[in-house]
């Protein structure tokens, strides 16, 4: 996969150029510009793969409770479950992610689900193969200039072959996890079967490892056995840059498994702030405004004034308007609740009974189970006593925007699956960063926008333009064209604001415009002058904060989607 950014930053949406004349140390709340201001730190990858067994119903949702949390102390960025055992029409909504689902369909049983967060991917296309019951999903995305391909598998325990498709995954950086119901001692079973046997010829021949060291992964609560189902297969080059290790039990009869790629990225840690105006002392900002514009040096250059009076704005913002750090979302896990963790501790300590083979007495089985259909219905009871509390809230007097947040969160005709979550150029190709991001759009819209003149349309532009030009530079004899505005005119203008509206690149809230003194105002009515007189507008006045928003229900995040 190639992309080619484009390099025109002049082109670009407003977060390809927002360094460009910015005020230092801004911090104007959430948006674009805070996001490049915030500090860069490094990473590595980390993915936890499970055997989730159904999170169909909301007592089994406890699972992924518990696999969320592993994955937000253990900053993973993907999460790939294996029998999810979702159809279609059930949701799967999980703030933060972006959620990649391959259903069955109206059979029970199986199920993918990809969960991504803090990296742009973009789903591969893999033909579905029903005869053999195979479930293939995978990723690309772009870690530390490798092209990494991550795949999500998962086989019923059934007598079929793998599909073609899973025997034609070859190439470098390929990370293949899964349960394959194959059995072989090369990853730590007891035993092997046909599908083992398969398994092991398809790593000889493509040249995988498997970096299983023979933990066992799943324990059968019926049979009272443990072995080695779950496999995690690597391409040699990302081998010595891997460790494995299983983690406890979930509530699962597999174990998750944590897989971590020792290739530091830089990742960017969004400190967003905001301007905290309830607390803000508007007679010292109008004071203290007042003495910056009345000492500045006098500007005859549009663009020099301009600055100035941004530059006393911030300043005097920054004197006298308390700021914030956004707070960042932190999720409560129903499961470490004062109810739920009781029960988790007691189970901890049933498996901690398990021998050296994953082994345990009839008597611990038995009591395992039945802990874990306690924990379940404690879940269960949980958020319906949750959702209970929701609704018995709501009163006439609640705000429509948290209704419709509600009806939102309720809504099932969302997309269920995203195949991506950055946008995909006109050519259909990942965008790996912002910058190649930003750039794409305006490519995009350059392109759509242009149009095709004739020879007689030329000459008309030509002519409109030698007018426009003229203009400039040409007196008029209008009235209407060379008369400046009045500090009354202004005012009238002023009035009819909404101050509340969000700023634009520039930082300037309205609030900071409102509460200027006269002599503030006429510095603002002089910039307004000069523009009309130079024909010319400040840089700040041409650029925008442009935030692309998927088309509802039209999936994708190709250009012409947004």
């Amino acid at each position: 996969m190639s992309f080619t950014p484009v390099t025109n930053l002049d082109a670009a949406s407003s977060v390809a150029q927002i360094n460009q004349g910015r005020v230092p140390g801004l911090g104007r709340g959430p948006g674009s510009k805070n996001i490049l201001q915030s500090p860069r730190v490094d990473k590595t990858l980390k993915i936890l793969q499970c055997n989730i067994n159904g999170i169909s119903s909301q007592a089994s949702r406890v699972k992924l409770d518990q696999l969320l949390y592993l994955a937000e102390r253990l900053s993973a960025q993907i999460v790939a479950l294996q029998e999810t055992k979702l159809r279609k029409t059930t949701p799967l909504k999980v703030r933060g992610y972006s959620v990649f689902r391959t259903d069955r369909g109206d059979a029970n049983g199986g199920g993918l689900a990809l969960l991504i967060r803090d990296i742009k991917f973009r789903a591969i296309d893999i033909q579905a193969d029903e005869d053999t019951g195979t479930e293939i999903q995978g990723i690309s995305f772009v870690w530390r200039d490798r092209l990494i391909k991550v795949f999500n598998v998962y086989h019923p325990p059934n007598n079929k072959q793998l599909q073609a498709n899973f025997n034609n995954i070859t190439g470098e950086n390929i990370i293949i996890l899964g349960d394959l119901n194959a059995k072989h001692p090369m990853w730590g079973c007891a035993t092997q079967n046909a599908r083992g046997n398969e398994l092991v010829n398809f790593v000889d021949d493509g040249g995988f490892i498997v970096l299983n060291d023979g933990s066992p992964t799943h324990s059968s609560y019926s049979y009272n056995t443990s072995e080695a189902l779950d496999v995690s297969i690597i391409s040699p080059d990302l081998q010595p840059l891997c460790n494995w290790s299983v983690l406890n039990n979930i509530g699962s009869d597999h174990r998750p498994i944590l897989l971590e790629i020792n290739r530091k990225q830089k990742s960017h840690v969004n400190q967003a702030r905001f301007w905290n105006f309830s607390k803000a002392n508007w007679d010292v900002y109008r004071l203290y405004s007042e003495s910056l514009f009345t000492g500045e040096e006098k500007h005859d250059k549009l663009v020099e004034k301009w600055l100035a009076f941004k530059n006393n704005i911030i300043k005097s913002a920054k004197k006298v308007i308390p700021r914030g750090f956004v707070k960042r979302y932190v999720p409560f896990f129903e499961h470490n609740s004062l109810t739920l963790r009781p029960l988790l501790e007691k189970r901890n300590t049933l498996e901690s009974t398990r021998n050296s083979t994953g082994i345990m007495t009839e008597e611990q089985r038995i009591q395992l189970n039945k802990v874990n259909a306690e924990i379940k219905r404690a879940y269960a009871l949980s958020r319906r006593k949750k959702w209970e509390k929701l609704c018995g809230n709501l009163v006439p007097k609640t705000p429509d925007s948290r209704l419709w947040r509600i009806a939102k969160g309720l809504n099932r005709e969302d997309i269920m699956s995203e195949r991506t979550n950055t946008i995909l150029d006109p050519a259909g190709y990942m965008t790996h960063n912002d910058k190649d991001a930003a750039n794409a759009l305006p490519t995009h819209y350059q392109k759509i926008g242009s149009l095709d003149f004739s020879e007689t349309d030329r000459h008309t532009q030509r002519k409109a333009r030698a007018v426009v030009h003229g203009c400039r530079t040409t007196d008029s004899k209008e009235v209407i064209f060379t008369k400046e505005f009045s500090l009354q005119e202004l005012e009238q203008a002023l009035s009819q604001m909404d101050w509340t509206k969000s700023p634009g690149p520039d930082g300037l809230h309205g609030r900071m415009i409102e509460h200027l003194g006269p002599v503030g105002r006429q510095s603002l009515l002089d910039i307004f002058n000069l523009s009309w007189r130079d024909g010319r507008l400040p840089r700040d006045w041409k650029r925008a904060i442009i935030i692309p928003i998927k088309k509802t229900r039209k999936g994708g995040w190709l250009t012409r989607k947004l």
